[in-house]
């Protein structure tokens, strides 16, 4: 249920909202991020959810505490970590498209983009 896209669930609901706002708690009590609005989150979905599905997941997110919310899929969300630690050594190098496969324990995502999608070039 963790991972549903039915947020008019109260059972899918309830256990984000509780597990996110305690780890939010927590990392903001020991003051690993400052919270608030100084604070901006990039939470990672499953690459099939629809974007009506990603605003919903959002609103959930938020209601947990988590006040700016960006909500990427998974597989992009393991790009841009692979990218900015510098798995992917020099991104420039990246022509053409690029196909993103974010395999999990139990969902593996695939998300294509093409070198001019999101870029700042």
């Amino acid at each position: 249920m963790f991972k549903s896209p039915d947020f008019s669930r109260n059972d899918v609901v309830q256990p984000i909202r509780q597990f996110v706002g305690k780890v939010y708690e927590t990392v903001v009590s020991e003051k690993k991020i400052a919270g608030g609005e100084q604070t901006k989150f990039l939470v990672g979905c499953p690459s099939g959810w629809s974007s009506e599905v990603r605003h919903e997941y959002k609103e959930v997110l938020q209601h947990a505490g988590l006040g700016q919310v960006d909500i990427v899929a998974e597989s992009r969300a393991a790009f841009l970590d692979a990218r900015s630690s510098g798995d992917l050594g020099d991104v420039r190098q990246l022509t053409g498209a690029v196909l993103i496969i974010d395999i999990g324990s139990s969902t593996t995502d695939f998300t294509p983009r093409s070198r001019t999608e999101g870029s700042s070039h």
